[in-house]
């Protein structure tokens, strides 16, 4: 047992086997620069367009006229082949994206014109079942790359800077000439009699077909914020962006609603809740003077009078809520009056990003139901290199291992053995969307930042893969090459919602609190990036599928001398802990879930005052648990 500050509070299942394997594109992470550098441009007078800025500096550093050839567009901002809306720039043999607290990349050419063509990339036909002598065989695509472009490749950046290769060489009429080529993920390379050379697909893929060009862009001020939202590919370009707009904020019991009036004349009515799941729902204000101010609320609760202490909510806000009964069920009653303030805001064509300048809080909203997202401002610091932008707070700490990648809250390493540099790089994408996203569960953000290393998993009686082991602001986890990025990427949730929870809670809290209630909240708030086809989180679905089986619930019956990973082993509880939790949210409110979380005296199972905080016991609100879980339409 680790003591004090590196006492282990958190051990991660490995959970299933991920229902998708997605290629997860390398992201070429480009530090932000100095102010002078954003005001230096190169123009190039045969196409009449410009490089500038941060976009300069990338070009440059990978390859210039030579690689990324002419810019034949200026910036702008296009929805990309991931769905993402970002600033990008057309070179003739590629394109820059902008993907601001993840850097800048090469745009995914190579897959986009085999796609447009109709070239199935992922066709077993067109994969090789190994190792061509002479070749260099990429196990991830089936593909081998030979002579002539094996020695090309390999001197000019390999997988950093073309991809992975997706076709074997081929005959094919490109740029003019029929001859041999092969396609990467970002190029195609041609051979031509006089050698090898790249091919045009910027150029091409602009005179196949215009891509979705956004007349609007994200602000520079709200882009760190924009790039957190996990589900930005959904809201389409962006509007205007309106700033210091007046607004008002009402809170309720479980939630927000905020009135907002545009300059176009325009009223809007946004709700949202986070008790116990995640709700948001935007609505055209429809009142007016000639209406009652304050709703008719006697199909609310048989009375016009609110319960004591609670508040009607009036005019626009209340005409929403007491006419939508989901939403007064989801909120419950208004707890004070409206608070007017200021908001910087954008929408989108399917949501709305609000700074809420009062509270110096982001809230996004986007197109379906669970669509939301609300943390605080990152507070930001030029102190890394070339003045990268890193969380302010307190640092992360130096665990050793071999530096990979760092985003602005998380420094990433990793033993020998481990899983790869571009393995870890991909998987780092999601980092910022788990912390935003858990600070929107828990309402909190990081303190400082988190350091994250990989060491390779081992075999044994009781094999550690997928095992992970958080300490304050340190996550060990064990992870071989080749393991499942979505997989992973759950685990590395799950120890997130743990460091959050850590500042939330505080060091003794935390680290003394009920296993049920420690593991049960990182389950839960986590469950947005472990969903099933349907988009229903795991836990919900083993925890149904353990009572349609017949298998009795228990949550302290905890197996001991078990692997971790065995079926029936302690993994199997963390499912149960975390409906448990959604139980206790939706029931009983956050506040009594936090007093409960702060009375735990030991970490086991149970060890929580659960009567003197619920007036029940342990076992009886067991048996008010399952109730509820049956009742549901799961």
């Amino acid at each position: 047992m680790i003591q004090n500050k590196q006492q282990r509070y958190g051990v991660t299942l490995r959970w299933l086997t991920a229902m998708l394997f997605l290629l997860t594109s390398l992201v070429l992470l480009v530090a932000s620069s100095p102010t002078a550098a954003q005001d230096a441009e190169r123009c190039i007078p045969e196409t009449g367009f410009c490089v500038r800025g941060d976009f300069l500096r990338f070009w440059e550093q990978y390859g210039g006229l030579d690689f990324l050839g002419a810019p034949i567009t200026d910036i702008r901002t296009e929805v990309v082949d991931d769905g993402q809306t970002v600033p990008v720039q057309w070179f003739q043999r590629g394109r820059i994206e902008d993907h601001a607290i993840y850097g800048l990349r090469l745009g995914q050419l190579g897959t986009e014109h085999l796609l447009h063509i109709g070239y199935n990339i992922w066709d077993p036909a067109q994969r090789a079942s190994g190792e061509t002598p002479g070749c260099h065989f990429i196990e991830r695509t089936g593909q081998n790359i030979c002579e002539p472009f094996l020695a090309y490749w390999e001197s000019n950046g390999g997988v950093q800077r073309f991809g992975l290769p997706l076709t074997p060489a081929r005959e094919e009429v490109a740029s003019g000439q029929e001859g041999l080529v092969q396609y990467f993920e970002r190029y195609r390379l041609e051979a031509r009699p006089d050698g090898i050379r790249m091919g045009d697909l910027g150029a091409e893929a602009l005179a196949m077909g215009s891509p979705t060009v956004c007349t609007n862009s994200v602000p520079e001020s709200l882009r760190n914020s924009f790039e957190r939202i996990p589900f930005r590919r959904s809201l389409g370009c962006p509007g205007e962006t309106h700033w210091n707009i007046a607004i008002a904020r009402q809170p309720f019991e479980r939630g927000e609603m905020f009135w907002i009036g545009l300059p176009d004349g325009s009223r809007h009515v946004l709700a949202l809740a986070r008790v116990s799941s995640l709700f948001q729902r935007s609505n055209a204000d429809t009142w007016s003077e000639a209406e009652p101010a304050i709703p008719d609320i006697t199909h609310i609760n048989g009375s016009s009078t609110p319960p004591d202490g609670r508040i009607v909510p009036q005019r626009g806000i209340g005409k929403v809520w007491a006419s939508d009964p989901e939403l007064t069920a989801r909120l419950g009653w208004a707890t004070a009056e409206e608070e007017w303030g200021e908001a910087n805001i954008q929408r989108f064509d399917r949501g709305w990003l609000i700074w809420w300048l009062n509270s110096d809080t982001v809230y996004a909203f986007g197109p379906a139901l669970g669509d939301l997202v609300v943390f605080p401002t990152p507070r930001l610091t030029p102190e890394g290199p070339n003045l990268q932008a890193l969380l302010e707070g307190v640092p992360a700490p130096t665990i050793g291992g071999q530096p990979v990648v760092r985003t602005q809250s998380v420094d990433f390493y990793r033993f020998p053995g481990a899983l790869t540099d571009d393995e870890i790089r991909a998987i780092s994408l999601v980092a910022e969307e788990v912390l935003a996203s858990g600070s929107t569960q828990l309402g909190n953000s990081p303190k400082g930042r988190i350091a994250v290393r990989f060491e390779p998993s081992s075999g044994g009686r009781c094999p550690d893969l997928g095992v992970a082991y958080t300490g304050q602001r340190t996550i060990i986890m064990y992870y071989s090459p080749g393991a499942n990025r979505d997989d992973v990427r759950h685990v590395l949730a799950h120890e997130f919602i743990h460091q959050l929870q850590h500042d939330y809670y505080g060091s003794g809290d935390h680290l003394q609190s009920d296993n049920i209630l420690l593991e049960g909240m990182a389950v839960w708030a986590s469950s947005r990036f472990y969903l099933n086809e349907q988009g229903e989180p795991f836990y919900q679905v083993i925890v149904r599928e353990a009572l349609r089986s017949g298998q009795q619930l228990s949550l302290t019956r905890y197996p001991s001398g078990s692997c971790f990973l065995t079926p029936g082993g302690p993994a199997s509880f963390y499912a149960q802990w975390g409906s448990f939790t959604e139980y206790l949210l939706e029931t009983y409110g956050r506040d009594r879930y936090d007093k409960v979380y702060r009375s735990g005296w030991g970490r086991s199972a149970g060890s929580s005052d659960y009567r003197g905080v619920y007036g029940k016991s342990l076992g009886e609100l067991e048996a008010d648990w399952i109730a509820w879980v049956q009742s549901q339409n799961w």
